[in-house]
């Protein structure tokens, strides 16, 4: 058990990093809508959900998806709230309509310090 542990939580933290970089390149205006999609998608993909799915759920659903077993699964409610804030950062930057409410709900759930900072950087946003 305890490398299916270790194992989970390499795969968060590269998932992690692959949406920071892309966050970084987002704020850098280094990344256009279909290059944002696409990874996106890879990661959503990679962590075991469909990226339209979690767009279109509610946020009832959003916290089904994110528990396993009755319990919520930190890692996949972070990777889940990571892309939603992701996409809604892209969208932001964009000057286009962004929606944060699914991602600040789902970091709302995680008891970590990462999800306070993202609570924070989002109200910072004036949205």
């Amino acid at each position: 058990m305890p490398q299916r542990t270790d194992y989970i939580l390499r795969m968060i933290e590269q998932l992690g990093a692959a949406l920071i970089a892309l966050r970084k390149r987002i704020t850098g205006k280094q990344a256009n809508r279909e290059e944002v999609d696409k990874e996106l998608r890879s990661v959503a993909g990679m962590a075991g959900f469909d990226l339209d799915i979690v767009r279109a759920a509610t946020p009832e659903m959003l916290v089904m998806m994110a528990s396993s077993g009755g319990a919520l699964d930190n890692g996949k409610c972070w990777i889940m709230a990571e892309a939603l804030f992701v996409d809604a950062l892209d969208r932001h930057a964009r000057d286009e309509p962004a929606d944060f409410d699914r991602a600040l709900r789902l970091y709302s759930l995680i008891d970590w310090p990462e999800a306070a900072e993202r609570i924070s950087e989002i109200a910072k946003l004036a949205i």
